[in-house]
């Protein structure tokens, strides 16, 4: 699952904890197999890379990269 949020920047990483528990909780986690999210680069990008600890989950500033990396995870 690609998700892009690029042109979306939260006012403050409380606003990304709601977004994120809200809409990717562990029911829709355990029925996707990996999930990309676009942002705009910045601070709460680099934190989400920095302490995301879920293997099916990563976040990308570049579209590209994402759909690469859906692709070669979907393949594993």
């Amino acid at each position: 699952m690609l998700v892009d949020r690029k042109g979306y920047t939260p006012d403050h990483f409380s606003v990304q904890k709601e977004w994120k528990d809200k809409f990717f909780n562990e029911t829709l986690l355990s029925h996707s197999k990996a999930i990309a999210f676009l942002m705009e680069a910045g601070e709460i990008l680099a934190h989400l890379q920095q302490s995301n600890t879920k293997e099916s989950v990563k976040f990308f500033e570049d579209y590209g990269e994402a759909i690469a990396w859906l692709n070669a995870y979907s393949n594993e």
